[in-house]
Order: C-alpha cells, then structure tokens, then sequence
C-alpha cells in the first residue's frame, strides 16, 4: 500500500485508480462536509507534507513563517521517512511526525490525536491527505483547489493552485489564508558532524555535477551523458577537482561517467544521507545540475548553480536564489510539467537541445580561470 501512494505520480495505472477510485470517495464526503470558519485562537497546527525533496524544501519558508506568526502554537508536520531528511537541514520549531501510508488508518488515528485547531494539506494534487484531512478531527482544514484533481470538496477553505507562478507562491498563497504573509526563502544549516565527516574526505578547489534526475520519467530530464563528459574535461581544465553526486541508485551511472572522464581529478560522492551531501556542496566552487531536488538544496544553502532545465519549466520549478544561472532547452517542445505527470504524446528528449557550449559559457561566469 505505501508503494502504491509514493508511485502515483509514476505509474498512470495508480494514477487512474488515484483519480477515478478516490475522486468519487471524496465527492462523497464533500456532502457531508459543514463548512466552518476559522478558529479564533489557534492554539494548535497540523501539517501534511508527504511531497518529495524538492517539493519539501520550497515549501518549508513559508510552513516556518507559520511557526513565526503562532509563536505559542504547538505545530506538527507530518512527514514520510522519504522527505524526512530535509527537517534535519533546515532549523524549525516544529514536531516532525513520520508517518506511513501503509497503514492509513494508523496515520488518521496519529493525526486525530493533535485535536488540531487547523490543519493545513500541503499537497497539490495526490487525494489521499484530502482524506486524511477530512478525518483528521481538526476544527479547521484547507488546502489547495487545483485544476481538474477534484480534492478540494473536503477543506473548510481551499486556495487556488496555480501553474503561472513559482511553487513557493502557491505555498505562500496557502499559509496566508490563515493569516501569514510569507517572503522567506528556504535556508539550510550543516551540523557539525556532517562537516566533520566531509572534511576527513580532504576535498577542496571543486565543483560538483548532479546529472541525476529523480521523478517520473526522469530520464527526459538526463543532459546527455556526451555532454556531462565535454563539460568535465573544460572544468579539469580549468583545474579544479570534479565530485560527481548520486543517490543510493546512482552509483553504476556515475561509475560509467566516471569512467568515460578518465582523469584523476574526477571521484564520486553517491549515496550518502541527505545532510552529508549537503556539507559536500556548501564548499563547492560550483554545482551544475539537472532539475531535481539537490537543485532546491543548493539554492537554500546559498551555493552557486548552474540548472538546466528541460520539461520542467524554471518560473515554476526553479532554484530560490539569486546565484543561479537558469538554462531551457533553444528548440523543441520544453517546460510543460506542472504537476509532474503532464507528459505530451510522442514526447521527444529535449534536453539535447542544450549544449555543451552553452554550459561552458554559463559555468565561465562563476568560476575564475
């Protein structure tokens, strides 16, 4: 059953279960939804924010602005174990509650006993926190109404999702409808250990590449390999070390790239936790990277990047920050992912439409020769 949620967006068969089995469940609930109006003392919080990495890290500036504006409140996140990572990098004051959906019943009955006064779903489109929402027992629930999803019917108040504006708008546009006004952009901090650990690897004068990109065919989003091997042999060249970073299903990738580089400068980083990779890019001269949420945590610790872009469009999904360079595809069809699944029919890989040069000419304005 927790596959089952955490593979919605990749597989269209859960999705069309996801849709036409629980759209139709929360119309009916929605009837018997009484719509009540906002507590007048918030002395509770509740958050749900199953999202991925990236997803997570836009959205916690603003869910921390919350925590400013109810100091005394006791706020809950609820969490999975998959974006339970990212609240060790980011200094907040609230519970994280890490829940599994595979026992949704468990879930509903660990967030019912918050008796929240609000609870606020951060998801944009997956309906089951709807659901967990509509039995959470909380005096006061909203979330987002975003186009043709239908989850919206069980809020006692929703605020329109958008595709025209950068994510964290829409998060900002949620929290403020119980009354913050968010601007705070994501900021990472690096305990000591992570730091300590990172030091004994003695890597210093580098830039990273992150050629991995994660999510639901997420090989559109790959740079070709040629490239990443064409750009690597310009940064050696301007001598600097190279890292290669990768999650725990990384590794034969960048063994294969590392392999095709062929220098000594050049090593890998793949698989560690979360916090250590992070202390790995706060030195870094340079990150280049594909849209995914190593993205979102470079931006947030304030590390100059180089993003390329494809499907997914940077006005929606781009870094936070002003110390990147933001690079779309110069032909074919590019920047139609909104939600994460709208892939077109007889789609073609655009990424190919960026070039090396093109790169290389961006990376020249951060690094000094």
């Amino acid at each position: 059953m927790r596959q089952f949620f955490f593979n919605l967006r990749g597989n269209s068969l859960l999705r069309f279960i996801d849709r036409y089995g629980f759209i139709p469940i929360i119309g009916l609930l929605g009837l018997f939804k009484s719509k009540r109006d906002i507590p007048q003392k918030i002395e509770s919080i509740g958050i749900i924010l199953l999202a991925a990495i990236g997803d997570s890290i836009v959205a916690l500036a603003p869910l921390m602005d919350v925590a400013k504006k109810y100091p005394q409140a006791k706020i809950t996140l609820f969490a999975t174990k998959e974006n339970a990572g990212v609240f060790e990098l980011f200094p907040h004051d609230f519970t994280v509650e890490i829940v599994s959906l595979k026992n949704i019943f468990r879930t509903i009955s660990i967030i019912r006993k918050g008796c929240f006064d609000v609870l606020v779903d951060c998801s944009q489109w997956v309906r089951i926190s709807a659901i967990l929402s509509f039995f959470s027992a909380a005096r006061f629930t909203i979330g987002f109404n975003t186009a043709k999803q239908y989850r919206h019917f069980v809020y006692d108040d929703c605020v329109a999702h958008s595709n025209a504006i950068h994510e964290i708008d829409n998060y900002r546009n949620l929290v403020k409808a119980i009354g913050v006004d968010s601007i705070s952009l994501p900021r990472a901090v690096i305990n000591d250990e992570a730091r300590q650990k990172i030091a004994a690897f003695k890597f210093s004068n580098y830039v990273v590449f992150h050629p991995w990109p994660s999510g639901y065919k997420g090989e559109l989003k790959r740079w070709p390999e040629e490239n990443w091997v064409e750009l690597a042999r310009y940064i050696l060249g301007l001598g600097y070390t190279l890292i290669i970073t990768g999650g725990r299903g990384d590794g034969a990738g960048t063994q294969e790239l590392l392999a095709k580089i062929n220098h000594e400068r050049a090593m890998a980083f793949v698989g560690h936790i979360l916090m250590e990779t992070a202390a790995v890019l706060e030195k870094a001269k340079l990150l280049i990277v594909v849209n995914t949420g190593i993205m979102h945590l470079a931006a947030a610790l304030n590390v100059p990047l180089v993003a390329l872009h494809g499907p997914t469009n940077p006005k929606r999904w781009g870094p936070l920050g002003d110390k990147s360079a933001m690079l779309v595809p110069n032909s074919g069809q590019h920047g139609y992912l909104n939600l994460g699944f709208e892939y077109p029919r007889n789609v073609v890989d655009c990424m190919r439409y960026i070039s090396a040069v093109e790169v290389e000419e961006a990376v020249a304005r951060f690094l000094t020769h």
